[in-house]
């Protein structure tokens, strides 16, 4: 089994990460392009700037993430500082997720929610 260092600005191309523990994890600014995540724990990650590369070769994430803006987003994500610009969210499994103080401008997409999740403040989810 391979080992890597994961945080900030990581480089994890093509990495192996299938069913890694990366609870809490800082994520900000890694290269993920081909990267498997399949079946990771993502509870809680940080992320922004994420570099997934060209098309055809995004990262393969567990069920319900999506990488959005340079964000990892599904349910438990810490994304109370992302800034999402004109971002589609249809679909996107925001549960549990904490965005107050997120910028989010000209988001569109019906997006997957409950009472747990965080808004930012003045966000209207209709």
């Amino acid at each position: 089994m391979k080992e890597y260092l994961v945080g900030p600005s990581a480089s994890l191309f093509a990495a192996d990460l299938s069913g890694a523990y990366l609870t809490n994890a800082n994520v900000h600014g890694t290269q993920l392009r081909q990267a498997n995540l399949a079946g990771a724990t993502l509870t809680g990650i940080k992320s922004g700037g994420i570099v997934v590369g060209e098309a055809g070769t995004p990262p393969t994430l567990p069920a319900n993430w999506q990488v959005i803006d340079g964000h990892l987003i599904g349910p438990y994500a810490q994304l109370h500082e992302a800034v999402l610009t004109n971002a589609d969210l249809t679909g996107v499994y925001l549960s549990f997720v904490n965005q107050t103080g997120a910028t989010s401008t000209g988001v569109t997409g019906a997006a997957k929610y409950n009472t747990a999740t965080m808004l930012p403040a003045g966000f209207d989810p209709q």
